[in-house]
């Protein structure tokens, strides 16, 4: 403490003394009066310092002495005599200005320590908001710095000066504004990363809030497998895609040959045709076809001339009369023993 600091006896009150023979023979308590309001009057409320609160808490004893003083002079003098009204007054007096400053002192004492604690506290907390937001501004906006553990209240708790406190809750701060930039270093890696190797499928990054908070090497392998197994996933469904188009498409065309069988013979080239036009993207520029392609290659086939047929129109007709794909029948004309029935066929003749 500086010697600022002043011992109640440097406020030069005199020692008081009344002496009482049935009335008061000898007093200076006018004078002690005087001094002792003055000394009341001047006394220092406004508590910022550490020097304050300790010239405060002295002299909170001060006046504590002050009033059992007088209590005791009280006393004194009524063990002299049973009546000095004038003299109680004054002690009264006294005694209770005393009393009220030594409780103004003591409320201001307690009350300026929790506002001075939640001034740091709060002056503390918006630091490191502060600091949060402009890191959060370099980031972008697209993804922001977690919250960052603190607890400024328990940081100082149990810090009795006024220099104590700030330098425990500059001290926390700083451990607070350490981890705050060691996490916006490592978004700021993990946000290149994906800039970099995922550009063209921030769709597959939805949670890259949380991402960025993992280690690096772990956000590099999960853009490579994100991106490869959507990769996998559309040439799957392209192909299914296309699977399920050539599925109509050969269904319409099996519908249409089925019309043919059904339609009058006038219709049937019609009909052929138009199953040709639907299908075309499916047949075969050439040989033998089974369903959809047997209908196109029917309605192209022309009319038959005199002598042999062709091999076409023999496939044709046989696949009109047993109402099966051309394939089929190609099948069962390949695997017949030819010869054995020519053979046989001859020796009937």
């Amino acid at each position: 403490m500086t010697d600022v600091i002043q011992e109640a006896k440097e406020y030069g009150l005199p020692e008081l003394s009344v002496i009482l023979v049935g009335k008061v023979e000898s007093s200076n308590l006018a004078v002690f009066k005087e001094k002792a309001l003055s000394v009341i009057d001047n006394v220092k409320t406004d508590l910022v310092t550490d020097d304050d609160f300790a010239q405060a808490d002295l002299n909170v004893k001060f006046f504590t002495n002050v009033e059992e003083k007088l209590e005791a002079c009280k006393v004194q003098a009524l063990s002299q005599t049973a009546s000095i009204e004038e003299l109680f007054k004054t002690v009264d007096t006294l005694k209770e200005a005393t009393r009220s400053k030594r409780l103004t002192l003591t409320r201001l004492i307690e009350d300026r320590k929790k506002s001075i604690r939640s001034e740091i506290v709060a002056t503390s907390h918006s630091a490191l908001m502060n600091h949060i937001n402009k890191l959060n501004e370099e980031l972008g906006g697209k993804v922001r710095l977690p919250p960052i553990n603190h607890d400024f209240n328990e940081a100082i708790k149990g810090k009795k000066t006024v220099t104590s406190l700030k330098q425990a809750a500059h001290e926390h701060l700083q451990a607070c504004f350490e981890v705050a930039d060691s996490t916006s270093d490592l978004i700021k890696k993990n946000l290149a990363s994906l800039r970099e190797h995922a550009k063209d499928y921030a769709f597959l990054f939805s949670d890259a809030q949380q991402l960025v908070l993992k280690d690096p090497e772990v956000v590099e392998l999960t853009i490579k497998n994100r991106i490869t197994e959507h990769t996998v996933n559309e040439e799957k469904r392209k192909e299914a895609e296309l699977e399920q188009l050539r599925l109509e498409a050969e269904a319409k065309a099996e519908q249409k040959f089925a019309q043919v069988q059904q339609a009058p013979a006038e219709a049937t080239v019609q009909v052929h045709a138009e199953a040709a036009n639907d299908t075309q993207a499916l047949a075969p520029s050439s040989g033998v076809n089974d369903g959809a392609g047997a209908s196109i290659r029917r309605a192209s086939i022309p009319a038959a001339t005199t002598g042999r047929p062709t091999d076409d129109e023999l496939i044709y007709s046989l696949a009109l009369r047993f109402d099966a794909p051309e394939i089929t029948i190609v099948q069962w004309l390949s695997s017949m023993d030819l010869q054995a029935a020519y053979a046989k066929r001859a020796e009937a003749a």
